[in-house]
């Protein structure tokens, strides 16, 4: 069974906001997307905090670059 994202969810219920009346569709997207790839890092923006847990790193006022390693 598909694990549920975390970070995300952590991030919903720290936020002080009613969650029953939040639109979830945008976390039940990536939560699809989450269950059918391997990944080593994921990125995100949108949540107005900066975390890092799982592989999941997600910044707000934070950035970075993001490239392909050259072998």
């Amino acid at each position: 069974m598909p694990c549920e994202i975390k970070t995300i969810k952590d991030i919903d219920a720290q936020s002080g906001v009613d969650q029953s009346s939040v639109d979830k569709s945008t976390e039940k997207w990536l939560q699809r997307i989450h269950d059918k790839l391997n990944f080593l890092e994921w990125y995100a923006g949108h949540y107005h905090v900066e975390s890092e847990e799982d592989g999941i790193r997600i910044m707000y006022e934070d950035y970075d670059e993001i490239c392909e390693e050259n072998n």
